[in-house]
């Protein structure tokens, strides 16, 4: 007897000695006696601040069996790990993750298996922190009777919105930050700003420690502290200026300029005041200087020597002041008799009047600012060595500057002579004029030391 065997039948042979063959066919319906089907998570989100769970079912397809599972992935495993279904039944199961996970996509491999059988799913779930913050502050100086804030990021560096408390957790008394509640987008920041504004701590080094924490959530990440170190300087170290001033002689009667220069030491933007100790007859203009740190200003002392002051020397002090700190320069001012002063100066200036024209002229590349008569100041570069000017009726005042070295000029239009030099202090309307003109240099030199 043989048999052949077909999809879905069988056939039985028979034969005899005597070669005969008789064939019988048998129907079979066949199936699997086990089988398993396994589903899960598939492109599913959580958050990785706190445990998650995820529905896997395993349904048996095949005849009662004993079955074990496990899981492939970190930080994960299954409710149950061993269990016995009948026909047909179906069992849910829990998937969890504990907290910890990085951001990112994973697939949790999931294995069902029996004697008989083997079942594998692979699911995807995408992990992010959703609610997690941090402090960020960097190191600070700040000046005694300073008025300086110290930022401070808070950080939520989750996917999603949270509220937090920020305080002082500890830190000395004269550093003022109120308790304050904050509502940060996810992956952005707040920043918040302690101040101190005394002249009370003694130079040094300090600390203060800020706290963080959610109101909102209960995790690991939900709360953060940073220390914030700060360094005291002394108003000496940061208010102090330099003065750069030389003596000079002076003629009887004219009025004159000095320039000196004015730099901020410290490491702040500082405000000076500027006053001059010495006779009345000495000014100082402009009177305050703004300066970034590190930065030169300029100003001018308006000198004008009156009569009978021939022959004598005066000290003159400078005195810059910021903050209480004052930095000194003194000088010596000598004043001579008219043609006794020798003139240094290797270049002169001129003004001429003809045809309705002023012609200002020194030397290529000099600047020249202008006083019209009507109170408008303008300034030229004398290219190639002078500048023409419409000739209103009045007095002219123009200073050419060259090679770190100032000529002013007066000239009255209507019938009066070109002057070279200084003017008389007697002649009041232009002295006022030199007064702001002298204001003008001052500003404009200021604006070229920020440049």
């Amino acid at each position: 007897m043989s048999k052949e065997f077909a999809a879905e039948s069988v056939a039985l042979f028979a034969d005899n000695s005597l070669g005969s063959r008789s064939k019988k066919i048998i129907g079979v319906n066949s199936k699997d006696c086990y089988s398993i089907l396994v589903d899960g998570p598939i492109n599913e989100s959580a958050c990785s601040d706190w445990r998650s769970t995820f529905k896997v079912t395993v349904t048996n397809e095949g005849e009662a069996d004993k079955f074990t599972a496990k899981v492939k992935m970190p930080f994960s495993q299954l409710s149950e790990t061993g269990f016995a279904l009948k026909a047909s039944e179906t069992k849910e199961l829990e998937l969890s993750v504990s907290p910890g996970l990085d951001d990112g996509e994973y697939q949790p491999v999931i294995t069902v298996s029996s004697s008989k059988s083997t079942a594998e799913f692979t699911g995807t779930i995408n992990f992010k922190r959703c609610y997690r913050v941090r402090l960020a502050a960097e190191p600070y100086f700040v000046c005694q009777c300073q008025d300086k804030a110290f930022p401070v990021d808070i950080l939520n560096v989750g996917s999603h919105p949270d509220e937090y408390e920020v305080g002082l957790t500890s830190g000395p008394d004269w550093l003022l930050f109120d308790n304050a509640s904050v509502k940060v987008s996810g992956y952005s920041r707040v920043t918040v700003n302690p101040h101190v504004f005394t002249c009370a701590p003694e130079p040094g080094e300090y600390n203060a420690i800020l706290n963080v924490i959610s109101t909102t959530q209960n995790n690991s990440e939900r709360s953060s502290k940073v220390c914030i170190n700060f360094t005291m300087l002394s108003k000496a170290d940061c208010y102090t200026a330099l003065i750069e001033a030389n003596d000079g002689e002076f003629v009887e009667c004219k009025s004159s300029l000095i320039a000196f220069n004015v730099t901020n030491a410290g490491p702040v933007d500082n405000a000076f005041s500027l006053k001059v100790e010495g006779p009345k007859w000495v000014t100082v203009n402009p009177e305050v200087l703004s300066l970034k740190p590190h930065e030169v200003g300029q100003s001018y002392l308006v000198i004008s020597p009156p009569l009978n002051t021939v022959g004598n020397e005066y000290e003159v002090m400078i005195r810059v002041i910021s903050k209480g700190v004052a930095t000194e320069k003194k000088i010596i001012v000598s004043v001579g008799a008219v043609g006794s002063k020798e003139e240094s100066l290797e270049w002169y200036a001129q003004i001429m009047h003809a045809n309705g024209l002023l012609n200002v002229s020194g030397p290529g590349g000099a600047i020249a600012l202008v006083l019209s008569p009507d109170g408008n100041v303008s300034q030229y570069v004398l290219e190639p060595g002078f500048v023409l000017l419409q000739a209103e009726p009045g007095e002219w005042l123009v200073s050419v500057e060259y090679a770190g070295e100032t000529q002013t000029l007066s000239y009255t239009v209507e019938g009066a002579k070109p002057q070279t030099g200084m003017f008389t202090a007697s002649d009041g309307l232009l002295y006022a004029g030199v007064i702001i003109l002298f204001a003008v240099l001052a500003v404009v030199a200021y604006s070229k030391t920020r440049k």
